[in-house]
């Protein structure tokens, strides 16, 4: 019997030992999003430090029209969508795999950052999304803050 427990535990463990595929894009689900009083140059290499300081490595940065169907900017306005890798972490029964998008509107004298997270967790049989991460959001927001 304690043998049958062993080998089942073992299977069970084994079985959650897959790589999860998250995709780079990341739909606006839950996004978190806060205005600056800074100008957009200055809120981006914010935000790329910031980035940078939590262990986040930028992978692209995107024109956001490429993937949403928004009205076009005008001339003048600027726009970012910065794509960060996935982030793995290990724990002893599941695996978690999280990713970042940062947008970056430049508005009149300000400029609105928009975090959108998505991480998934598997466990041995199940995985399960997350799209909302609010600590990690407003940990960003004030390193972003510390920054300008």
């Amino acid at each position: 019997m304690k043998r049958l427990v062993y080998i089942t535990l073992l299977l069970t463990l084994a079985s959650g030992c897959v790589s999860i595929q998250i995709p780079e894009y990341i739909q606006d689900r839950y996004p978190h999003k806060k205005e600056f009083n800074a100008t957009y140059d200055k809120t981006l290499k914010a935000t790329q430090q910031a980035l940078t300081d939590l262990g986040w490595r930028i992978l692209k940065t995107y024109d956001p029209n490429v993937f949403e169907q928004t009205s076009r900017p005008k001339p003048g306005e600027k726009q970012v969508l910065i794509f960060t890798e996935s982030k793995q972490s290990y724990r002893i029964l599941y695996s978690r795999y999280a990713r970042l998008n940062i947008y970056l509107r430049a508005l009149k004298d300000k400029t609105e950052v928009e975090i959108r997270y998505a991480a998934v967790v598997s466990l041995p049989l199940k995985q399960f999304r997350r799209y909302k991460n609010n600590a990690l959001a407003n940990k960003l927001f004030r390193k972003i803050e510390s920054h300008l």
